[in-house]
């Protein structure tokens, strides 16, 4: 009698394959975007990355920043970081993990006002946060200067006559009662949006005019949130008591949000809606004296690109999901980095007058063919085009020169009148040039206009 075994890879997300979880010979499977790798032994001192919108220059930026540990990188346009320098006693794995881990990583400050409470290295510090309590309009308000309205918002009373909805917005975000009152306004397409940002119970009450707010009742209360969910985590990597204080700094992981401060001000941070726990002290607020945070250092958003480097341990296999990259091109796509999605194609924004669009040693390819789809976005003007860029590059053949085509089709614009003219189409253009040790494809516009570019590449040499 036959016996069948049954074979199961490892899986996981896709977030979560780094250069060294598979070992030479073994698959993974990725269960967010059903991609299939094998791992492959290390391969030269190369940092890849998977596309993603605006790759090149988001690389770049971090590369060109303080917070990338070696100085001097480049991605290149096949978005990888070649020639990565090992120093003497050193390995090109070291090296490579130093880069990854600090694009992985990110270290934030955070004062609290004990010098005694205790915070050990090495373990996981979070930040509670109760959820917030949420009130919408049901209706969209209407684009006008004419809404009149009274109502109470949290004991706070507010009256409009004949305005906008975004005079209402601007005013109840200045009022430093709401503000007080931890509430949060927001102007969310054509809603307007109330935000209690200490999950306590939020009430509206209209005496008029609460249809021209787009609700459909005059009393509106949304009821407390109970509980509390994990809004930070990082592992803390000091911690140094002084005067009254004592200063942690944290490890943030790229996958957690930033510790943050109350938002509603003052020292120390001693709200009952946030509050920081440890494995070894659950609750800090709940000791006898209890420890708050005084001060949390600000990060600004940062795009997640350690998502999509690799160390090239990890071939994708070719499959169903996967096949349209290289056979049939059935849906080419970019996804944005914050959606952990492998893009089919490439894209860039080209926001200035003029600027480069590609760059490749001028020694490496002859032939080029980019394919394009663009949109040009001016002050009052939308366009799109396709088409195709050819690029001849006679250098490796011994010849200094090079030529560029544009062939592309769009959309017109016409004004009305049936002729064609020069404002009614794209402005962009594009003019191969030698320069230095490069060939450039670069790029002209008009002012005021900006340009999103999705592309795919293929090149050769004869």
């Amino acid at each position: 009698m036959a016996t069948n075994v049954k074979i199961l890879l490892r899986r996981g997300l896709r977030h979560e394959l780094s250069g060294d979880i598979l070992l030479p010979g073994e698959m993974g499977y990725t269960t967010d975007t059903n991609q299939l790798y094998v791992g492959v032994e290390e391969a030269l001192n190369e940092l890849q990355f998977d596309p993603f919108a605006n790759a090149h220059a988001t690389i770049q930026s971090w590369l060109d920043s303080s917070d990338c540990p070696i100085t001097g990188l480049t991605v290149n346009e096949d978005l990888i970081i070649g020639d990565i320098p090992v120093p003497v006693g050193s390995t090109v794995d070291a090296e490579i993990s130093k880069i990854l881990d600090a694009m992985r990583n990110y270290q934030q400050t955070i004062v609290f006002n004990s010098a005694t409470a205790i915070f050990t290295p090495t373990q996981v510090l979070t930040q509670y946060k109760k959820s917030p309590t949420v009130l919408t309009s049901t209706s969209e308000i209407p684009n006008t200067a004419s809404i009149t309205t009274t109502f109470t918002l949290e004991g706070v009373a507010k009256t409009f006559s004949a305005v906008t909805l975004t005079d209402i917005v601007t005013d109840l975000q200045a009022d430093a009662a709401l503000i007080t009152a931890n509430i949060i306004t927001e102007k969310v397409g054509s809603k307007i949006k109330f935000t209690k940002i200490d999950g306590v119970e939020l009430n509206l009450e209209f005496t008029a005019g609460h249809l021209a707010l787009g609700f459909a009742t005059a009393s509106n209360t949304a009821l407390e949130v109970l509980g509390y969910g994990v809004h930070a985590q990082g592992t803390i990597l000091t911690s140094t008591s002084g005067s009254g204080i004592t200063t942690v700094t944290v490890q943030v992981s790229e996958h957690s949000t930033f510790f943050e401060f109350q938002q509603e001000g003052g020292s120390p941070d001693n709200s009952d809606w946030r509050y920081f726990g440890t494995p070894s002290t659950p609750n800090y607020s709940a000791l006898t004296t209890p420890v708050e945070s005084t001060s949390v250092t600000a990060r600004t958003a940062e795009m997640k690109i350690g998502l999509f480097g690799n160390k090239r341990q990890n071939v994708e296999v070719l499959t169903e999901e996967s096949k349209n990259q290289l056979f049939s091109n059935v849906h080419l796509a970019s996804h944005d980095a914050s959606t952990g999605l492998r893009s089919s194609l490439f894209k860039k924004s080209l926001a200035t007058t003029s600027g480069t669009f590609l760059k490749y040693e001028k020694t490496g390819s002859t032939s080029f063919f980019i394919d394009y789809s663009l949109k040009q976005i001016g002050s009052s003007d939308t366009f799109v085009r396709v088409g195709t860029v050819r690029v001849i590059n006679g250098v490796p053949q011994g010849i200094n020169q090079v030529k560029l085509t544009d062939e592309n089709t769009e959309i017109w614009q016409d004004d009305g009148d049936g002729i064609a003219e020069t404002d009614e189409f794209s402005n962009i253009e594009f003019v191969a040039v030698i320069d230095g040790d490069n060939m450039k494809i670069n790029y002209t516009q008009d002012a005021s206009f900006s340009t999103e570019i999705s592309y795919t590449v293929k090149r050769w040499s004869m």
